[in-house]
């Protein structure tokens, strides 16, 4: 009998081990509440490229073969649409955050879904190296209508190399209309 009791205990710890190693948040990140600051992050990031020397440049177009010269405002107005101020707010319990990881990439994404049909960012996924916890990227699925057009909008930040950001507008009747931006900065 008590050797069950030390074998299931034994079984019972490790459990816990488990589970709180998937549990983990990147170490350094400021959290709002219980929530990683993707605002926060992503001002850091314009931050650091505005001290830098950076040639910075957009690629256009269906398949971004287009390209011209940018600048340091130009990205600011782009990496305005990766604010979440929901997450800094009493919103923020519109939104279930979830951790998972992927050892074969060795990274570990923590994932915010909306719960709230009116909430106009529907899900987060910010995706952090398992051994420095630095973030690697984000993406951001944003929909909202506005008089009869449905936008949506697919965002995503490769850490000191881009962003991209593609809006998808539909209007009743007509083609879906897609536009897309890459502002890169050190690629």
């Amino acid at each position: 009998m008590n050797i069950r009791l030390v074998i299931l205990g034994a079984a019972l710890l490790s459990v816990v081990a488990c589970s709180n190693n998937t549990q983990k948040k990147a170490a350094g990140a400021k959290p709002v509440g219980d929530y990683f600051s993707i605002d926060g992050f992503i001002q850091g990031q314009v931050k650091q490229i505005q001290s830098e020397p950076y040639f910075i440049y957009k690629k256009m177009g269906e398949s971004l073969a287009d390209s011209a010269a940018s600048s340091v405002r130009e990205l600011r107005l782009y990496s305005d649409s990766f604010r979440f101020p929901e997450l800094q707010s009493q919103q923020k319990y519109w939104y279930v955050e979830q951790n998972f990881g992927d050892k074969a990439n060795e990274e570990y994404t923590l994932n915010y879904t909306a719960q709230n049909d009116s909430a106009v960012i529907k899900y987060a996924d910010v995706v952090f190296d398992d051994e420095t916890n630095a973030v690697k990227r984000i993406f951001l699925q944003k929909m909202w209508q506005q008089a009869d057009t449905s936008y949506e909008q697919k965002l995503y930040w490769k850490t000191n190399r881009y962003l991209l950001v593609v809006t998808i507008s539909r209007v009743p009747h007509q083609e879906a209309k897609a536009h897309q931006v890459k502002i890169v900065w050190n690629e």
